[in-house]
């Protein structure tokens, strides 16, 4: 399995193999990622996975009735949004499909552009899209690389703010530590003395306002607390 940066090639593929290829482009060029599986389904991150996906893409295997029971097993171990890419279905399979833990089974007869404004429709809904509180609520949207505030405008982020926040947002609550940001957003390493990260974590808390969902923790790194005035939604 694989992020976007897949090695899929179109000859020899299968229709459902095709779409995996394509859709993974697709969702490259939003700003979105995706991890694609087979049975089993398992999902070991690499050393570097400092962000996780936005998605998983599961392509079915020759019968997919095999991917019920793994599908329920997934869901119980992996909290992302899951798309099932399957040939056309009998209406009680893609019913025990989305019963068992898939947000949609894409048909790989429909064209990727479909398929890829599935796959953010999913993003707006479900546990990283609920309308808790969606008139109070801060909303991310990767495929734009983009925070806007409750109020609905933009919260103007760089793209170093904006890689410094969908970092700490994927594990609130955990501590990330100065060196990670400066790896995974930076893309350099920094010495005791480089203030660097500081200075990026001290921006990003003025562009947030009284919120204050970036909390330093002494002598650790950073962490994401949230937001005091309201979620935050993704998609």
């Amino acid at each position: 399995m694989g992020h976007v940066q897949n090695r899929l090639h179109h000859a020899g593929l299968g229709p459902a193999e095709q779409l995996a290829d394509r859709l993974l482009r697709l969702l490259a060029r939003a700003g979105l990622r995706a991890d694609l599986l087979t049975l089993p389904l398992r999902r070991t991150p690499a050393a570097d996975d400092a962000f996780p996906p936005d998605l998983l893409l599961v392509r079915a295997p020759a019968d997919p009735a095999d991917l019920v029971a793994a599908l329920g097993e997934l869901r119980g171990a992996q909290r992302l949004p899951c798309l099932v890419l399957a040939p056309r279905l009998p209406g009680a399979l893609v019913a025990a499909l989305l019963d068992a833990g898939a947000d949609d089974v894409l048909d790989p007869a429909e064209p990727p552009e479909v398929a890829l404004a599935r796959a953010r429709a999913v993003l707006r809904r479900g546990g990283w899209g609920t309308g808790r509180g969606e008139a109070t609520a801060w909303r991310l949207v990767p495929a734009r690389r983009t925070l806007l505030r409750p109020c609905g405008a933009d919260a103007q982020l760089t793209s170093a703010e904006f890689d410094l926040f969908r970092l700490l947002t994927h594990a609130p609550g955990a501590t990330i530590c100065r060196d990670t940001v400066a790896q995974h957003v930076l893309r350099r390493r920094i010495d005791p003395t480089d203030r660097s990260v500081d200075n990026l974590v001290m921006r990003l808390r003025r562009k947030l306002g009284q919120d204050s969902a970036v909390k330093t923790v002494r002598g650790q790194g950073y962490m994401f607390a949230g937001f005091e005035t309201g979620a935050l939604l993704l998609g």
